[in-house]
């Protein structure tokens, strides 16, 4: 863009002060905001420069006025934009500098802002370049965005000013799931799973924000279809909102040491409520309250990636605070409780899961709490359901939805599976033709509710050989299958044995 454009734009009203035609022809690169008498340092070629004036006074005016335009004119820069609201109008003496040193000057009405002016300048500058691969943001726009972060703008704030030096492109930033974070205030709402897609599919410029430790909490900055920008401005970008991911990170971070001690609460049944209560109020949580307990476990297992993934889909249910942690071999979430939460969790599951195509996420969502007792309720459910989808092979479980003695076992710990069947089922287990038949009976006799015709019919044997197995069954387990409760046991240890054992005789009792 050239300095006459700005003359054009009506939304900020400039008004050409003094500037002959070849003056107002000269490319504008960039623009600086400064009231130091002396700006030389600042300074860049082909700038715009902006000036309240608070640097002149009318004592010793003109060399006041001289020292300034001749910086400005040594710098290369193309144009002196002067605010008249200090001066009721811009001083004779810097009219006289600027005609003299060939430096345009243009008068900034009291009703527009330097930040109006600068955001004008970004839109048309950069919205009018064909993005070459080399083009980067001028150096001082990556220290006004680091500045804006240190200040802790709010994300949207900060990708409005991003959007405005490139170009007015619209931009979010979004996570590697398609959930939006922030978006600028000129960008169309997009589903989570378009977004991820396009993530995915890389049909449009998307910059990886780096700093990520699992793909669950990947970010990027994500453009439209088809609307692209220089790659460096891009980078230099991204670098912004690294930095503001990490300070964000270390906010979060200072509060997780009272995350873990709740959890650490929530799984000893001999804490005392007051304890307990403490250890809510410490993680801003009110004792008498809504809330919900929800766990996650990926597989393979790594801590970083289960509680990732957590965040991540609870991000996605709930736009009210919530809590994440970990505890054993879970991630655990303590959430304001919502409607319909397993549905949620089961809609956006896929989506999650999508980050890290190579592992699964296994969740499970406790019950309703309205009180302490009753969230260090809704913590066991919670894990015991996330142990049962896991072992069912399942997305999502509830503690609700375990209806059978299988879903239930299926939440039961690997070893105290393992040791209850050993101890009921005994020499039954051991290697070999003989103890598979005989649990494959068993299994069989067990389906068919005691009954020999239709478990020889089913084997493909004899009533008789169908007796016999089963009297060997109970000598080898001590059990009596005639007995409904040593027949529920009998089934209970077969289903855990199945969780632990690739043994297609066992399976079939599930």
């Amino acid at each position: 863009m050239r300095v006459d454009d700005l003359l054009h734009l009506e939304s900020i009203g400039l008004h050409l002060v003094w500037g002959d035609p070849g003056l107002l022809r000269r490319e504008v690169t960039g623009v600086t905001a400064t009231d130091l008498r002396d700006p030389t340092a600042y300074l860049q070629s082909g700038e715009v420069v902006l000036s309240g004036l608070v640097w002149w006074t009318p004592r010793g005016g003109r060399n006041k006025a001289d020292q300034f335009v001749a910086a400005l004119r040594n710098a290369g820069a193309v144009a002196l934009l002067a605010g008249v609201v200090r001066h009721n109008g811009v001083p004779a003496e810097i009219v006289r500098a600027c005609r003299e040193q060939q430096i345009a000057l243009v008068a900034v009405p009291a009703h527009t802002t330097f930040r109006t002016i600068t955001d004008a300048i970004y839109v048309r500058r950069w919205s009018d370049l064909s993005s070459p691969t080399d083009l980067a943001l001028p150096d001082n726009v990556p220290q006004s965005l680091h500045r804006l972060v240190r200040d802790e703008v709010a994300p949207d704030v900060l990708l409005d000013r991003i959007s405005t030096y490139l170009g007015g492109l619209p931009c979010a930033l979004v996570t590697a799931s398609g959930r939006t974070i922030a978006r600028c205030s000129g960008a169309s709402e997009s589903a989570p799973a378009a977004i991820a897609d396009s993530l995915r599919r890389a049909d449009s410029v998307n910059q990886q924000i780096k700093s990520a430790d699992a793909p669950y909490d990947a970010w990027y900055l994500h453009l439209p279809v088809g609307r692209e920008a220089p790659p460096l401005m891009l980078r230099e970008v991204a670098e912004v909102l690294r930095h503001y991911r990490e300070l964000s990170m270390q906010a979060h971070a200072a509060g997780q040491l009272a995350v873990e001690d709740l959890l650490a609460e929530l799984d000893d049944a001999m804490s005392e409520r007051a304890s307990l209560a403490l250890a809510m109020r410490a993680c801003g949580m009110a004792e008498q309250g809504r809330y919900r307990v929800i766990s996650a476990a990926t597989v393979p297992y790594r801590r970083v990636d289960s509680v990732a993934a957590l965040r991540e889909l609870v991000s996605h249910i709930t736009d009210r605070p919530f809590v994440v942690g970990s505890h054993g071999a879970q991630a655990v979430a303590i959430i304001g409780d919502i409607s319909n939460p397993v549905e949620l969790v089961r809609s956006v599951h896929d989506l999650v899961q999508s980050c890290d195509p190579g592992t699964s996420i296994h969740v499970g969502v406790g019950s309703a709490a309205g009180t302490a007792e009753e969230l260090r309720d809704s913590f066991v459910r919670s894990n015991h359901a996330q142990r049962a989808a896991a072992s069912l092979g399942r997305d999502v479980a509830a503690a609700e939805d375990l209806t059978t003695l299988n879903e239930l076992l299926a939440g039961v710990s690997a070893p105290v599976r393992a040791a209850y069947s050993t101890q009921v089922l005994g020499a039954l287990l051991e290697p070999g033709a003989s103890h598979a038949g005989l649990r494959a009976t068993l299994a069989a006799f067990l389906d068919h509710n005691g009954s020999w015709t239709k478990t020889a019919e089913a084997l493909y044997l004899h009533v008789n050989t169908v007796h016999y197995r089963i009297e060997r069954i109970e000598k080898l387990t001590g059990r009596d299958l005639s007995s409904l409760a040593d027949r529920v046991d009998v089934r209970a240890a077969l289903l855990s044995a199945a969780a632990t054992e690739p043994d297609d005789s066992i399976r079939h009792a599930s």
